[in-house]
This record gives structure tokens, C-alpha cells and sequence, in this order.
């Protein structure tokens, strides 16, 4: 018995009639394939900036009138976007900060006097020791004696020099060394002159100028004839010490009289002279002063026992150099590259921060303006730079600004540049910083050339660029 099996399949009509169901479904889709293919081969891009030229007026870049250059715009710039446009890549930075302005100052500190330490430089400093007070005049010798005078006290040391003093100090102290007196008939020595650095407990001394001696008793010859003594020892000179650190380091010893007492304290010794280059550094007129050793008494009124006239008294100081030189301007805290779509976008005002002006001889930059697009976001201006005390010194008394901080955008065609402080290696004939070209960099700091300070220079204005 034979069994039929049934088999399931279409038929050619059905097969037919699908592939004709096909067919009508591919034709009606051309139509749409093509259509998108031909959007997107015709689709808009362009490229639009807005910046401020150097007279603070707003630049357009791919207006209407002038696609491919750039035209005024007055105090805003204002952008349309294409119809068929969707897609925006926006660059955009705040202005840069001006850079800071340098000088240079004195200011001078006469002892007995303590200084708290906010200003670093060099400290020019002087000081002279007491004067020792005279010798008693112990003699019955006659008044018309040639010899009347007893024996001077000696004059105390002096020096000066220069000591770069920073952030490790933090107190410095001028003590000044009283003249000898009080002795009984051998003069008493002169309290020395001493500058000291102070960092909390821990000290340095700067430079001690130590007292003149007190001069010998001048009393009756060992023979006792009457007469008195010629024979006498001469009483130290004070002398000079000074700390590390120091240099420009001048010194001299004290002096005395070897005859007839000091009574003239200045001139006697020719103390004067001697201290003339110092008198010419700090402005100090020695003769106007009582230092030096004390002169002895003479026979006074048939006593037989006269102490010596007290020392002249030391005298300490020191001239303060500071030096500032400008921090350069920085860049924006914050900058936009992103990529937007706006399905609706209208006409964008867009304001361009202007850059900060340089500070004047020793004081800040101004911050730099800030940059709205719209009310869609805004970016601040960079901090202008900050006057810097230095703490040392050298050789040449040139002291360099420092440059500006570079703007952060990467823009096609436009080279990236810094502004150099003043005397900065590629700016070293002067002392002014250089005003910011790349847009959202800082303005150079100025730096010293000797005593000749400089301006800080003017930050770069915002940018804003849209792309599509």
C-alpha cells in the first residue's frame, strides 16, 4: 500500500506576487535615499569670531558683509545663525590679567631702635662703638704744667657693610653703645654698637662695633717729686666684628689721643675723617655728633683727684633697599570648547572681556574683563599679577618681571606667543613688561634695570569662535 506525504511551499503565483510586493517597496525608497544623501553633500559650515581690536572696539570675523575678514562691530558683537545650520563647535576665553609694575625703595632706621621684618632686600647698615671715658687727673702738679691734661679715653670701632635679608628673619635690632662713664679714675670702656637678626628664638648678629677702652689714671710720678707721670699705657681701640652673609664689608679701628686727654671727641682723633665714606652713605654729619673717647680733667681748683669726662656715646643704623618686581598677568580660570546643537537658535550678543591694564611702577595688574555669550554663559578674566618683594640681590642690580601666562585656546592659523616680563631673557632693554597678543594671555610683569623700575604690561582681550 503506497502512503502520500502532503508537503507545504508557495506557490509560483505567491512567489510571484511577493517579489512584486518587493520591487514596488525598493522603487518607492529611492526617491527618500537620494534626497538625504543630497542634504548632507549640500550641508552649511562656516566659521565666526568675535574679538576687541586695540582701541577697544568689538571685531567681527565671517560677518555677512565681509565673510572671509574682519569688521568693526562696535561695543558688542551679535551672531546669526545660518538657517541650515544645527551643529556649533564654541571656543571661547575670558581676557587676560595686566601684568604687575616694579620700583624700588629706601627707607632708613636709626638706633636704638627694633624693626619687625615685612620688607626683604639689602640692608645697608653702620655702626660705631662707645667712646671709653677719660682718665682721672691725680696730680698736685701746677696748673701751667704742660702736662695738665690726664690721659683721653679711646674711641670704639667702626664699620658698615650690606646683608641680604629675606623670609628667614623676622626682628632686627640696633643697639647703640652708651660712652664710658662712671668709672673712678681709670676711665671706663664704651658699651658696644650691635645690628641683630632675629627668626624667632634663634638670632645672628649682623655686626658688633665694639667700645673704645677707658683711659689710664694719670697720677704722681713713683719718685714722688711732685711732678706727673709721663709714662702712661695707651687704652684699646674697639674693634669690628662681623657675621656671615655680610659683604661690601668696611672697617676701621677705634683711635686715642696720646696727648693731653680727648677732650675735642671727633676731631682729636681725626674720628672724622675716618668716617666720612660712611657719613656720605647714610647722610650723617660726624661733627654734629658727641662720639669718640672722653678727654681727661684737669687740675681742678687745687683737688688732687678729677675723674675723666665721660665718652661720646656710639651711634648705629641701617638703610632698607627694597626691591619689587611684577608677577605677570594670568589667563581666564575657565575657558569653553564645546559642541552644541541649538534646534532653534536665534541672534547670540556676545560681549568680549577686555584685557586688564599693567600696573604703574609698584602696584598690581588689573583683572582682565570678562567674555558673555549671551545669557547662555559667561567666562571671568584672569587675576592681575601681584608686586614680589625679592630677597636678594646681585652683581648686576638687574632684576628680571616675570612673563605672562599664555591663553589656552589652540586656534587654526594663529601662533600662540607669550608676553616676556621686563629684562627678560628676549626683552632685556627694559624694564617694562610686554603687553599680551594671544588672546586670553596675561600681560608681562615689569622688572628692575638698577634703580630704573618698568610698567606692567596689558593683558589680551577674549576671544569667542563658533564653528559649524
Amino acid at each position: 500500500m503506497t502512503i502520500k506525504t502532503k508537503k507545504s511551499g508557495f506557490t509560483i503565483a505567491e512567489a510571484l506576487m511577493a517579489l512584486l510586493v518587493i520591487s514596488l517597496i525598493t522603487i518607492a525608497s529611492i526617491p527618500v535615499i537620494t534626497k538625504k544623501k543630497r542634504v548632507i553633500g549640500t550641508a552649511v559650515h562656516g566659521r565666526w569670531a568675535c574679538t576687541l581690536n586695540e582701541q577697544g572696539q568689538h571685531m567681527v570675523f565671517g560677518s555677512e558683509q565681509n565673510p572671509y575678514g574682519w569688521t568693526v562691530s562696535g561695543d558688542q558683537c551679535y551672531f546669526n545663525p545660518p538657517r541650515d545650520a544645527r551643529n556649533f563647535a564654541v571656543s571661547a576665553v575670558g581676557a587676560g590679567g595686566g601684568g604687575a609694575g616694579s620700583s624700588m625703595a629706601s627707607e632708613y632706621h636709626k638706633g636704638p631702635k627694633s624693626i619687625n621684618v615685612t620688607k626683604y632686600g639689602k640692608y645697608r647698615f653702620y655702626a660705631i662703638g662707645g667712646g671709653g671715658q677719660g682718665g682721672g687727673w691725680n696730680c698736685w702738679q701746677a696748673f701751667s704744667d704742660s702736662n695738665e691734661w690726664g690721659w683721653g679715653g679711646a674711641t670704639g670701632g667702626s664699620g658698615t657693610g650690606e646683608i641680604d635679608i629675606g623670609s628667614d628673619v623676622s626682628v632686627i635690632s640696633i643697639e647703640v653703645g652708651s660712652g664710658g662713664d662712671g668709672g673712678s679714675m681709670n676711665g671706663a670702656a664704651g658699651g658696644d654698637s650691635v645690628i641683630t637678626a632675629y627668626n624667632g628664638p634663634s638670632s645672628k648678629e649682623i655686626i658688633r662695633a665694639r667700645g673704645g677702652a677707658g683711659g689710664p689714671e694719670r697720677q704722681r710720678s713713683v719718685g714722688g717729686n711732685g711732678t706727673c707721670d709721663s709714662n702712661w699705657t695707651a687704652p684699646s681701640a674697639g674693634s669690628v666684628t662681623f657675621g656671615s652673609g655680610v659683604t661690601a664689608k668696611k672697617s676701621s679701628p677705634g683711635d686715642y689721643y696720646s696727648s693731653n686727654g680727648n677732650k675735642n671727641r671727633q676731631s682729636a682723633v681725626g674720628l672724622v675723617t675716618t668716617l666720612d665714606p660712611i657719613g656720605k652713605m647714610f647722610d650723617i654729619e660726624f661733627n654734629d655728633l658727641d662720639i669718640g673717647g672722653g678727654g681727661s680733667s684737669v687740675n681742678c681748683s687745687g683737688s688732687n683727684k678729677c675723674p675723666g669726662n665721660p665718652g661720646g656715646k656710639g651711634v648705629a643704623g641701617l638703610i632698607i633697599e627694597t626691591r619689587f618686581i611684577g608677577e605677570g598677568g594670568k589667563v581666564s580660570p575657565s575657558d569653553v570648547k564645546r559642541r552644541e546643537f541649538y534646534p532653534s537658535l536665534e541672534r547670540i550678543s556676545i560681549v568680549i572681556g577686555e584685557g586688564g591694564a599693567g600696573g604703574a611702577a609698584g602696584t598690581a595688574g588689573s583683572k582682565g574683563g570678562t567674555t558673555y555669550f549671551g545669557d547662555i554663559f559667561s567666562l571671568e578674566g584672569g587675576e592681575g599679577g601681584k608686586v614680589k618683594n625679592l630677597e636678594t640681590s646681585n652683581s648686576t642690580n638687574k632684576y628680571a618681571g616675570e612673563n605672562g601666562e599664555t591663553g589656552k585656546l589652540s586656534l587654526k592659523d594663529v601662533t600662540k606667543t607669550t608676553a616676556l616680563g621686563g629684562m627678560a631673557s628676549g626683552n632685556t632693554s627694559s624694564a617694562n613688561g610686554q603687553n599680551a597678543k594671544f588672546y586670553g594671555s596675561g600681560g608681562g610683569g615689569a622688572g628692575l634695570n638698577g634703580s630704573t623700575s618698568g610698567k606692567g604690561g596689558n593683558g589680551a582681550p577674549g576671544y569667542v569662535l563658533i564653528e559649524w
